[in-house]
């Protein structure tokens, strides 16, 4: 039996940089780019899994749901989006019209991704489920 002290001590190891850096790595570095829904992620998510459960947490509840199979299809609508509104300017007076708005509608689709908020453009993408683990439940311990 441990007490509060030592158990205190064994978190800010676990926590340290040096003992984080092998953890970094290997999601960033040996998986990498993870999209959702695509098997990085799945093995990101097996990692972590396994990770927590050398520390005695394995009571994780995985949370499912939709989305935007990456942020790539955002961009490429909103690229297209601004070029049809670029032709469109150059076609008179009621497609420069157009073309501003359609302009206007591109930009706002890139601010919403920069800003991490879900894209109205994002609607035209494929939806993907995206699972991660939820160690919510681990806080208790």
């Amino acid at each position: 039996m441990t007490d509060s002290k030592t158990e205190n001590a064994i978190m800010v190891d676990t926590l340290a940089a040096d003992a984080l850096m092998p953890h970094v790595r290997a999601l960033a570095e040996t998986i990498g780019p993870r999209p959702a829904g695509h098997p990085e992620e799945a093995q990101a998510r097996s990692y972590i899994r396994e990770t927590l459960a050398g520390f005695d947490l394995t009571d994780i509840e995985e949370m499912t749901f939709q989305t935007a199979d990456s942020w790539g299809y955002t961009t490429i609508f909103a690229t297209t989006l601004a070029l049809a509104g670029y032709a469109l300017g150059r076609t008179g007076r009621t497609g420069s019209l157009m073309g501003s708005a359609a302009n206007l509608a591109s930009a706002a689709a890139f601010w919403q991704m920069l800003d991490m908020r879900r894209s109205t453009l994002a609607r035209l993408a494929p939806p993907t489920p995206e699972r991660q683990p939820d160690c919510a439940h681990c806080a208790d311990r």
